[in-house]
């Protein structure tokens, strides 16, 4: 196969191109499994407060005993948005999930 030099540097600058194209796919790559992460790692440390959160108002509840009507509404009210943010994050530590018995 006889190539002209013509031919021969555009093949080159396309294999360059070729290669520019792989590298910024596998930037990109590791862009998005960084992303995906940190994405992780966030709704971790999201789960884990809510389930803070929870606790810390079980526990109070436990302290205070009977709370006023009013009061009562208001912990209530603050438990409930609590656990819809718990169950919009889900259960990303594993810690809602019961252990195996060994």
């Amino acid at each position: 196969m006889d190539l002209s030099l013509s031919d021969a540097e555009r093949l080159l600058a396309a294999l360059a191109a070729i290669a520019r194209i792989e590298s910024k796919i596998d930037t990109l790559g590791d862009s998005m499994a960084s992303a995906a992460q940190q994405l992780t790692d966030l709704k971790t440390q999201l789960a884990d407060t809510t389930a803070d959160v929870l606790a810390k108002i079980q526990q109070l509840t436990d302290q205070l005993g009977q709370l006023p009507p009013d009061a009562q509404a208001t912990l209530d009210d603050i438990k409930a948005g609590v656990q819809q943010l718990d169950d919009a994050v889900g259960d990303a530590d594993g810690s809602d999930t019961p252990a195996e018995p060994v």
